[in-house]
């Protein structure tokens, strides 16, 4: 007779079986053993009908596999073995589980402390690139002012010596009159006459008023090269001082970006730890 034998979860196909006896001893060679304590399947009306020893057996007839439902227990060696085995199974699973917990702590150990290590870094970086651009911006604005005070300087310098070339051609030509009202006219001829004035306003005008006047220019000309250079350099300070806060802006936006990638990357670490 064929027989499909289902059991706690199992199922097994016998061919040829011929007694209970020969069922049960065949069940019990399995693996795992089974202990057969009695059978039940359904007949042609759906009935149940149970088979519990061998003249119930000998009642089955079938051209196919003829579908029954065994009961019993396993045999109780085997199933302490096979709860044996599953501790140590588990217990090798359990020893697998910490010892992957614990490298993966150790790897977030080292991420986060690289984490760490890195976003001190920046940190000092900028806070070093900071302090010495600050200073160096300073330095530049502190120039700038001094600058702008010699431009003032030298402004009202250039309008002192305008306002004393004018007051040094009014006082020269003051003297020439002054000089004329204290001619006398003891020439005989009026040609020696005109001989002396001539004489006279030529020496004055060559001994003070081109020395005064040459003076005059020549300051005028340097305070005008000062002005020109003040300006020159203003402008220069002005261009450093654009540029470096321009490079003080984009440099703290890269490093405000790396802190706060590796302040997120710290805080996943750690939340990570927390939770393994």
């Amino acid at each position: 007779m064929n027989l499909k034998i289902q059991y706690q979860g199992q199922e097994l196909n016998f061919e040829g079986i011929k007694s209970l006896n020969e069922l049960k001893s065949r069940l019990q060679q399995a693996e795992p053993q089974f202990v057969l304590e009695s059978l039940t399947y359904n007949d042609e009306e759906n009935d149940i009908i149970t088979i519990s020893n061998e003249n119930d057996f000998n009642c089955l007839s079938a051209t196919s596999y003829l579908i029954i439902q065994a009961y019993g227990k396993f045999d109780q060696e085997y199933v302490l073995k096979d709860v044996k085995k599953n501790k140590n199974l588990l217990k090798r699973l359990a020893t697998k589980v910490n010892q992957f917990k614990e490298k993966q702590k150790n790897n977030l150990i080292n991420r986060r402390n690289n984490y760490q290590t890195r976003l001190t870094k920046i940190i000092q970086q900028k806070q070093y690139l900071t302090y010495e651009i600050d200073k160096e911006i300073q330095s530049i604005k502190q120039q700038i002012e001094i600058q702008k005070k010699f431009n003032i300087i030298n402004n009202k310098t250039q309008i002192r010596c305008v306002i004393q070339e004018q007051m040094i051609k009014f006082h020269l030509c003051n003297f020439v009159k002054q000089e004329e009202a204290n001619l006398t006219y003891n020439e005989e001829t009026l040609e020696q006459f005109m001989s002396k004035i001539e004489l006279l306003e030529e020496n004055i005008f060559e001994r003070f008023f081109q020395s005064y006047n040459s003076m005059r220019l020549n300051k005028l000309i340097e305070m005008k090269e000062k002005q020109i250079s003040g300006n020159e350099n203003l402008l220069e300070l002005s261009k450093q001082l654009q540029l470096l806060e321009q490079f003080k802006k984009k440099l703290l936006f890269q490093l405000n970006l790396q802190e706060n990638y590796f302040t997120q990357k710290l805080k996943d670490a750690e939340y990570l730890l927390e939770n393994l």
